[in-house]
């Protein structure tokens, strides 16, 4: 006889369980949480029997019925059952276990350990089930009919896209319809994936909006993202599987095939949804779940405007307190300050993780996408959301805006603690073999990727995207087991010039460290900025002309008052836009230079909300994107473009990005009369057969339209595509490598030789905007097998070959080519194989 199963978060009960053959007298037994204390004690009343093999359960004392009246506080007491003689039987010390859970043996009876456990009083105990079951099993995919009214399609137009509106739901497994439901259903997304119908709308169903306390497997609401920023579709499923084998709280990511009154609107990823029910699973206690938006932080004049998910939406004090205690010390001991307040190692696992994947809109990097849960005593653990835009971008494993891990950062003992944690992702990762459940999953899902009507990308970008994943994870795991290697090792100095290998771009060079002195001129980055020759007294601006229109695009990052009076010190002043062609041709001129954000010579610093050119005129033609300007954190007051869309956006001026100059410019001028100004939109204002719009003629390499390419027009082969000072043309008919090379030299041209990744991507990404699948580049084993060289008989200083390349196929392949559809990664072909043409000026 002994104890089986406890619950101490309801209504506290005590199962007791029998081993015994015959059924077994338990009056005047008792069990107490402290065998010291006699007024604690429950005794059983005579005539109790425990029957043989069988289980018997004690209740909590209430107005209604007898019972213990000790409390069992969860991860804190112990339950002991005593015989009447004072014997003790047995004992349990109670787990803090989930809220949704027990602490019972398992297996069942005697021989079982405790843990937690299925609340199961008067039954055999069995492990935890969540709630939804097989609904997140991403290989089956149910079809999911919502069913909404003409009233509640237009309420989301005209009055709030997530405000819910009834609407019937129905789920269809394997064939098999459901019931159908009454339900509540809003639209979900922020700034890039909010969609109104008919577009492909996310959606969230409530399913007791209409019916109070209606469940679906256990669950009361469903989340059905859209995944329009998730080209891999698989960038959900594959983040929120490592944060939950690390043992962090995060969804369980199924699939379904959604329709939207009748019609296909396609394939969906199924999130599981942060609600009390997902917390019960989850959490012993909730006090409050708070939801934050793009720019918001633990700060005390943001406290205000956090959404409250779940508690009591009057009170904000645990919030406060911890806000308070951060404000309370300097930055360098805030960690050590909060230990109470903080889950600081579950805090530090969310954004190891978010930072290793590439979570670059997660809390951490950019105080986007989060969720803070505090419990019953105020102590704070941190949620990762919003993870479709993952497994792209390497960040920097110590830098962040997180106010979490700044405080962190600045904190040796936290900074150890930290990289132990990426440790704890790296090995957590290296056990889960996602390469081949991410190829599983794709193959799975291929068939709906295909059929789905509404899908944003092609199958071929959605397979290659999959590969990019699965390159991403292993070039990611390379590049951190090194850090780690020397963060982790003995010596984590090992030039000694007081900078962490983390942060020292070279790491055996003392004299090249962060802060170190820029060298002009010698082409070496002394200052690990990631550029060579920016320090400010280094001239940086290159000179692009718009026809006769001078610009500078000057990369060394300045603010928006050094961006300005740099400009000035240029010869030139900030910048203007006028039209979309400029704006355009801007941005790539830009961005083939640098990929990072530019200033706009764009401002509200002189009336809050109106938005002027720094020599104070209005702007006739904006390219906001999406909710933008939007002034979050009420300090965003100058302009700049992003750096990898031509759209603008509001950031506060005293950060730094690239700089963008233009030299002064006359109103209206005309010279050549076709209707196009000199500056802004005409590229030859000395050429009346040249401007936006014309069609273009293929082969004269001159841009006829403005648009910034040569030759693009319908039924051109070759199109001219200028980078970085240099002349490129990408062919788009497939030749073999022999004629190829000789349409390049016909063009004074050769076959394209890559020096670097920069310039690796940028090709990769132009040929992939032209629909190239398989392109040559200028690169073969011909003359020595193994041998690879380029045509120019260039050093082969970098190589980006995929996975088992080159392999030399049927013994064969001697011609190098980009993987068809790989992230940029290269393969060797046949060289009487057909490929794209990718020239390049020697």
């Amino acid at each position: 006889i002994g104890l089986n199963e406890i619950e101490c978060h309801d209504r506290e009960y005590i199962e007791i369980v029998s081993a015994e053959d015959a059924d077994f007298d338990l009056s005047a037994w008792f069990v107490t949480d402290d065998p010291s204390d006699p007024t604690s004690f429950y005794r059983l009343p005579a005539g109790t029997t425990l029957a043989a093999g069988g289980r018997l359960t004690i209740y909590a004392q209430t107005r209604r019925e007898d019972g213990f009246t000790f409390g069992i506080s969860c991860g804190n007491d112990a339950v002991y059952l005593f015989q009447p003689d004072g014997t003790l039987l047995d004992d349990v010390l109670v787990g803090d276990y989930a809220a949704a859970t027990t602490w019972g043996r398992l297996p069942d009876g005697l021989d079982g350990l405790f843990a937690a456990n299925a609340p199961t009083p008067d039954a055999e105990n069995t492990p935890p089930v969540l709630a939804g079951g097989d609904l997140y099993d991403p290989f089956r995919l149910p079809v999911i009919d919502l069913t909404v009214n003409q009233a509640g399609m237009d309420s989301w137009v005209n009055v709030d896209p997530r405000a819910s509106v009834p609407g019937q739901f129905q789920m269809t497994v394997d064939g098999v319809p459901g019931d159908v439901l009454q339900v509540g259903v809003h639209l979900k997304g922020r700034i890039g994936s909010l969609r109104l119908p008919p577009a492909k709308s996310a959606f969230k169903v409530d399913l007791n909006f209409v019916v109070p306390g209606q469940r679906l497997f256990g669950l009361k609401e469903l989340t059905l993202n859209n995944m329009v920023q998730d080209s891999s579709m698989l960038h959900e499923f594959t983040a929120y599987s490592i944060f939950r084998a690390a043992g962090l709280a995060a969804p369980r990511v199924g699939y379904a095939w959604v329709r939207l009154n009748g019609a296909d609107y396609g394939l969906y990823a199924q999130m599981e949804t942060y609600d009390d029910v997902f917390l019960d699973a989850h959490f012993p206690t909730t006090q409050h779940l708070f939801e934050g938006a793009y720019g918001q932080d633990l700060t005390a004049a943001q406290l205000a405007g956090l959404d409250i998910d779940e508690g009591d939406a009057q009170s904000r004090a645990d919030l406060a307190t911890i806000v308070a205690a951060l404000d309370a010390v300097p930055i360098d001991r805030g960690y050590a300050a909060t230990q109470d307040l903080i889950d600081w190692y579950q805090v530090l696992g969310v954004m190891a993780a978010e930072i290793y994947i590439g979570h670059w809109d997660g809390y951490a990097p950019t105080r986007n996408n989060w969720f803070m849960h505090t419990n019953e005593l105020g102590r704070l653990s941190l949620m990762p959301w919003g993870t479709d835009q993952t497994f792209s971008r390497v960040m920097p494993l110590h830098d962040g805006q997180g106010r979490l891990l700044r405080t962190c950062m600045a904190s040796a003992e936290c900074r150890l603690a930290y990289d132990q944690r990426v440790q704890d992702i790296v090995t957590v990762i290296d056990g889960l073999d996602l390469p081949t459940q991410i190829r599983a999953l794709a193959t799975a899902l291929q068939p709906a990727v295909a059929a789905d009507p509404k899908r944003t990308y092609t199958p071929a970008t959605v397979a290659a995207q999959v590969q990019a994943t699965i390159d991403f994870l292993a070039r990611r795991r390379a590049e951190v087991g090194t850090q780690l290697a020397c963060l982790l090792g003995p010596n984590a100095d090992p030039d000694g010039d007081g900078f962490r290998c983390d942060g020292d771009c070279a790491p055996n060079d003392p004299n090249v460290h962060p802060g170190a002195p820029e060298v002009c001129g010698d082409g070496i980055d002394q200052d690990c900025t990631g550029r060579a020759d920016d320090a400010f007294e280094c001239p940086d601006c290159v000179e692009r002309f718009h026809g006769t229109h001078r610009y500078l695009i000057c990369p060394t990052p300045r603010n928006w008052e050094q961006a300005s009076t740099h400009c000035a010190e240029s010869g030139s002043g900030p910048l203007h836009v006028d039209s979309g062609d400029e704006n355009a041709w801007l941005w790539g001129q830009a961005r083939a230079l640098a990929a990072q954000n530019w200033w706009l010579g764009l401002t509200d610093l002189a009336q809050e909300g109106r938005f002027v050119w720094a020599d104070g005129v209005a702007p006739t033609f904006t390219a906001w994107s999406g909710g933008e300007p939007n002034n979050a954190g009420n300090n965003e007051d100058c302009g700049h473009f992003w750096s990898d869309r031509a759209q603008w956006n509001d950031i506060p001026c005293t950060q730094t990005m690239g700089v963008l100059c233009e030299d002064a410019c006359a109103p209206g001028e005309d010279r050549d009369g076709d209707g196009a100004l000199r500056c802004g939109n005409d590229c030859n204002d000395d050429d009346p057969n040249v401007k936006p719009g014309l069609p273009e003629i293929c082969g004269d390499r001159i841009d006829q339209n403005c648009d910034g390419t040569a030759d693009e027009g319908a039924g051109c082969d070759c199109v001219e595509i200028n980078n970085a000072g240099r002349r490129y043309t990408f062919c788009d008919r497939a030749r073999n490598f022999a004629d190829s090379r000789a349409e390049c030299q016909r063009q004074g041209l050769d076959l394209v030789v890559i020096n670097d990744g920069t310039e690796n991507q940028w090709v990769f990404d132009t040929a992939m905007s032209r629909n190239h699948r398989a392109a040559w580049l200028g690169l073969s084993d011909t003359a020595v097998e193994g041998q690879f060289v380029w045509v120019n008989a260039a050093p082969l200083n970098f190589t980006r070959w995929s996975g088992g390349q080159p392999d030399n196929g049927g013994n064969v392949e001697d011609c190098a080519s980009f993987f068809a559809d790989r992230a940029g990664v290269w393969n060797d072909l046949d060289c009487a194989a057909t490929a794209t043409t990718i020239c390049e000026q020697r």
